[in-house]
């Protein structure tokens, strides 16, 4: 009998903390013929370490059940490189020019006596994106504002009465930010039309409106949107991993000195790594749940491991302890400090008395004269690995294999094989029957196939794609799809159907190859991403400054298209309709349907059988409209970010944009989505 939970890790893992990157020769390469400094080797060679420790800790049948969190501390690189650096002086008296020198990994001598920080950005960076783009950001909190009264709930101690106080109770969601500020008189403006209306620039986030925010601030996909500082960053991660993971997703986080909460214990889909860029931030990170006999729990119930503490899983720190979640990490990050957390991992973060007993000044990259507030906020960049938001797993090509060829699948509660209303979520959300699996067949399941797909070496233009080696895998690959589905059946004492109506090993191989020409489609459109965001960059560089500065009120459609809100939405479209393209394929009877022309010329894709639930987060096409409320011909139409409020019986949808204006009656057109953003923190 195999066991139900995987042996607990040990809390004081001798390898929690890892060494500081050193860089490579392949990183210094890569940066010189990408034309980027050494800042981004460093983030490159970083990436190549974290791809090494998961394919150490990935089994030959793809599962990462025994990766843990690790933690690199910047002071722990310093102290050494100081003490290294103290030495070469001490052993080179007599030549000046090799005291306190060390060579950067590009031939340049330059003195250092500290390590350098991985990747940088401060709150003048932001502030910098801020005023040469148009950003848009939200702030997270729990959906429940409601707290726990801990004293009449749960035993407590007192350092539990500090840090569990006012804690939120609900599922996290994010809400639209918007500027607190009123808008200046002055920054409106006449059209001939002689109709007021807010100029495109009186309408752009506020930095005051940022950093006085009362929760943590997200911009998400910020390495797509901030081209200047956090482009070349994302790229340097994806070429850094070189496969593992089919693309990477930047997210920027902002939150104030002593919030009790900035985020609330939850699980994520993705591999994250977070490096600190300011400021101190707590975080906590617990083991996946062992159960209990009081509480249900993620392999009994009804709770996605991947998504704990969302939607309507209300999670808490009491909740993880009544779950036996062992806690594996408790510590402050200060700048400089990188900290890998596995998915499914549970943490939670706080910047709760972060800076008591500390001297603040020392760890932050601001200036001394900055505003007490903007010093002492906490910016850390997450980097998303992300396999299961793209259905790289077992798990979702299992299922789709199995609806292509119209097999039974004994881990459908439904049961409904010719279902219309099949979504990313019902092939790859891991709840029900599945969570009752053994735990090493639990485990193959979740595994990604993102080193098996998205390998960097392959081209899927390229005649030779399919190499004897490239094919040798797509059969080890398919034999281990075959052996998880026959022992599914097995677990579930279901015989898979009749000798003709049952996976077959040909059955796998076709799926496998589809998997994998859309994985390198997916990696192919992050680097066109991030490519596109550095050659906007070259061209502001030429040009002399932010393009928004530049551009003003003047939005024409060459200018307006070159901006991030425009040009990125572009990339995620893209990696929508490879999802649809993936999901489609498990349906015998369905096939991409083509664009159709509207009345306003647009081109629009009649909707695919995707459903939206409350809380999804698309896009709202929005014409162009004077201040009256008319639509005009020359005022830019675009996509908006929005988030879906409710889902209507007519069909229809009702919405809240980025802004914070409702939108009711929306048709599915309309709307573009749900799009696999997925929110770690």
């Amino acid at each position: 009998m195999l066991p139900t939970h995987p042996p607990p890790p040990h809390q004081n893992d001798p390898n929690l903390f890892q060494p500081y990157p050193r860089l490579h020769s392949e990183s210094v390469g890569w940066a010189r013929q990408h034309t980027l400094d050494e800042r981004h080797a460093w983030t490159h060679s970083l990436f190549l370490d974290v791809a090494s420790y998961l394919r150490s800790h990935t089994t030959p049948k793809g599962s990462r059940a025994t990766c843990l969190p690790f933690v690199i501390q910047h002071k722990a690189a310093t102290a050494t490189a100081t003490a290294t650096t103290a030495s070469r002086s001490t052993n080179n008296n007599n030549n000046n020019h090799a005291t306190d020198a060390a060579a950067d990994g590009c031939g340049n001598r330059k003195t250092r006596s500290t390590a350098p920080s991985i990747i940088e950005f401060t709150s003048d960076d932001l502030k910098s994106a801020l005023a040469s783009d148009y950003l848009n950001a939200c702030t997270g909190r729990s959906r429940d504002t409601n707290t726990i009264d801990h004293d009449s709930n749960h035993s407590r101690t007192n350092e539990d009465e500090d840090e569990n106080k006012n804690e939120p109770y609900g599922g996290w969601r994010m809400d639209t930010l918007t500027n607190t500020q009123k808008i200046n008189p002055s920054d409106r403006i006449r059209r001939p039309q002689q109709q007021e209306e807010y100029s495109f620039q009186s309408q752009r986030l506020h930095w005051h409106s940022v950093v006085n925010a009362p929760h943590t601030v997200v911009f998400n996909s910020a390495g797509a949107h901030i081209s200047s500082q956090l482009a070349p960053t994302s790229l340097a991660a994806l070429h850094g991993l070189n496969g593992v993971a089919a693309g990477v997703c930047l997210n920027v986080y902002l939150t104030k000195a002593d919030l009790h909460q900035s985020a609330p214990p939850h699980t994520d889909k993705q591999d994250v790594v977070v490096v600190q860029t300011q400021g101190r931030k707590r975080w906590r990170v617990y083991a996946p749940s062992q159960g209990s006999t009081t509480t249900a729990t993620p392999q009994h119930g009804h709770f996605d491991p991947f998504c704990r503490g969302k939607g309507d899983d209300a999670l808490s720190v009491q909740v993880l302890r009544d779950e036996n979640a062992e806690l594996l990490v408790d510590i402050i990050l200060v700048a400089g400090d990188v900290l890998f957390i596995p998915a499914r991992f549970p943490h939670t973060t706080d910047t709760l008395k972060c800076y008591a007993n500390a001297d603040d000044k020392k760890d932050n990259n601001t200036d001394d004269d900055d505003d007490e507030v903007q010093r002492k906020s906490s910016i850390h960049l997450t980097i998303g690995l992300d396999t299961h938001i793209y259905n790289m797993n077992f798990m979702s090509m299992r299922v789709l294999a199995l609806r292509r060829w119209g097999i039974h699948d004994c881990l459908n509660t439904n049961n409904d094989q010719d279902s219309t209303t099949d979504t990313d979520r019902a092939m790859n959300t891991c709840t029900g029957k599945v969570n009752q699996l053994s735990y090493e067949l639990r485990e193959g399941l979740f595994s990604s196939l993102d080193n098996y797909v998205c390998d960097s070496d392959s081209d899927d233009d390229d005649d030779d794609t399919w190499t004897l080696e490239n094919m040798a895998r797509t059969w080890m690959i398919a034999n281990d799809l075959l052996a998880l589905h026959d022992q599914t059946n097995v677990e579930c004492d279901d015989r898979g159907g009749t000798e003709n109506n049952s996976l077959t090993l040909d059955h796998c191989v076709e799926a496998v190859i589809h998997f994998q020409t859309i994985g390198r489609k997916i990696k192919q459109c992050h680097e066109d991403m991030y490519h596109a965001a550095l050659e906007e960059e070259q061209k502001r560089t030429v040009e002399g400054g932010g393009w928004a500065i530049n551009v003003r009120d003047v939005m024409v459609k060459e200018r307006a298209d070159r901006l991030s809100i425009f040009r990125v939405p572009v990339f995620f479209e893209r990696l929508d309709l490879l999802r649809d393209e993936l999901r489609v394929w498990g349906n015998r009877r369905q096939v991409l349907p083509k664009n159709l022309p509207t009345g306003d010329g647009r081109l629009i894709r009649p909707p695919l059988p995707i459903i939206l639930l409350s809380g999804d987060h698309v896009e709202i096409y929005v014409p162009g409209m004077d201040a009256g409320g008319n639509v005009h011909n020359g005022i830019q139409s675009t996509w908006s970010s929005a988030n879906i409020v409710k889902v209507r019986s007519d069909g229809l949808y009702n919405l809240v944009t980025f802004d914070g204006a409702v939108q009711e009656g929306v048709a599915r057109h309309d709307i573009k989505g749900p799009h696999g953003l997925g929110l770690f923190l």
